[in-house]
């Protein structure tokens, strides 16, 4: 029988693995670290008896790949979707401004949505629709070598409509700032979400912990279906002869009984590897982006909503759960350096100012994440090397959400990757 070594364990290569068990193929996943998910895990805060994920995320209705990958390992029932778009987004006064789509039918539920976005002078709503429209029938590699900011000032977008839609939705998707982000990938993102159905605009939040979620099930349906998992085994180099692997070497053992390789680590993981990158012609260095996620548990909840996106504010999101709240920070280079004092009581300040039912003696705990390289940044210059990526070499595949998917760096962007290395396998067996 044939088999495949999956070399990586983070969402990529987990999602490689469930995928080739789904089409009966079966494989040996190698991770060096002693767990499963890569940046995707939560994990148990002793002092709160608490589960909480690395970094909270939001997923959205468009997520194809994603809700396939969690009906397949039977844990599509632990996420929940919005009834229809429907975001509380504060500005710095504290008033709530809502984007929602109503209960109209799609299109012009967002339509309306947009149009009663009070965050906008109306002048600057129809702009925006204006723009939808325009991008609708402009195709994204028009804007290859655009950024996103250049792209939003060419539609006379304001600074207002800027800071109070744009932004927000852009450093949620793209997890980087306007002036680095291609244009061309943002219009994919946007075509996407907004004009491909109705669900597609619906957000979508986990009810449980990250493992829960995305990992604790697909270990067992691997388990299942006869997938070998090796955990704490660090693949040190490979054997290549006459353009095909023949040996996986690692800290443990050497491998040899194998068909295919998919190599499913980030870029800079992979450069490791001489011989792979060599023959791959991978020349370029990703630029990663941090992201910080501020957990804080309270004596009394003064937060009503399940989450809400903050207007121009070093905190981009806030997540209610009920026990604690989680604040998020994309594209938070400026945080990194920062000491957790400084920037708690920066925060601590930030909520007061805005939830006038929120003051600092409420909290009972808290607790500082910081994960530096959560997302590579999608420049211009970034994306015109990931359209031009080999993927397949000899025997390899290389998946990772860093390859060519025509998706930025989040969840749906490394499962896609997954079930694209899977597809390949597939054809040949």
């Amino acid at each position: 029988m044939k088999k495949v070594i999956v070399v990586g364990g983070g969402l990529s290569g987990l999602s490689t693995a469930v995928f080739l068990a789904n089409k009966g193929i079966k494989s040996h996943l190698i991770e060096a670290s002693p767990k499963l998910g890569g940046r995707t895990y939560s994990f148990n805060e002793n002092d709160f008896q608490t589960e909480i994920d690395n970094g909270q995320h939001i997923l959205m209705g468009c997520y194809k790949y994603t809700f396939d990958y969690l009906k397949t390992i039977e844990a599509f029932d632990r996420v929940e979707f919005q009834k229809n778009l429907n975001v509380n987004f504060v500005n710095q006064k504290g008033e709530i401004n809502k984007l929602s789509g109503d209960k109209l039918f799609y299109p012009f539920n967002l339509l309306i949505g947009i149009l009663r976005y009070k965050a906008l002078s109306v002048k600057e709503r129809i702009s925006i629709l204006n723009f939808f429209l325009k991008i609708l029938i402009t195709k994204p590699n028009i804007y290859r070598n655009c950024t996103t900011l250049e792209l939003l000032k060419k539609f006379n977008q304001t600074e207002n409509s800027i800071k109070s839609f744009w932004e927000i939705i852009h450093v949620g998707t793209l997890n980087t700032e306007l002036k680095l982000s291609s244009a061309e990938l943002f219009i994919k993102i946007l075509k996407i979400i907004f004009f491909t159905g109705n669900q597609s605009a619906k957000i979508v939040l986990p009810k449980l912990g990250l493992s829960k979620v995305f990992i604790e099930k697909a270990v067992s349906y691997l388990e299942r279906n006869g997938t070998v998992i090796s955990l704490s085994e660090r693949v040190t180099d490979f054997e290549i002869n006459e353009g095909i692997i023949k040996k996986v070497v690692t800290n443990k053992r050497e491998i040899v009984n194998f068909d295919k390789v998919v190599l499913s680590v980030p870029q800079f993981a992979l450069n490791k590897f001489d011989s792979i990158t060599e023959s791959l012609n991978i020349d370029f260095e990703l630029k990663y982006s941090p992201i910080l996620s501020v957990h804080i548990w309270l004596n009394e909840n003064p937060f009503n909503e399940k989450f809400y996106g903050l207007i121009d504010s070093d905190i981009h999101w806030i997540f209610n759960h009920n026990k604690h709240v989680t604040l998020v920070t994309s594209s938070a280079e400026r945080f990194m350096n920062q000491s957790e004092d400084e920037i708690s009581e920066k925060f601590i300040k930030e909520l007061e100012t805005r939830f006038s039912d929120f003051n600092k003696n409420k909290i009972i705990g808290l607790k500082i994440i910081k994960e530096k390289r959560a997302t590579f940044i999608p420049s211009v210059e970034t994306e015109e090397k990931r359209l031009n990526l080999k993927r397949m070499f000899g025997n390899l595949i290389i998946s990772g959400d860093w390859t060519n998917t025509e998706l930025p760096s989040t969840i749906e962007g490394a499962i896609k990757s997954g079930f694209l290395a899977a597809s390949e396998i597939k054809k040949e067996y």
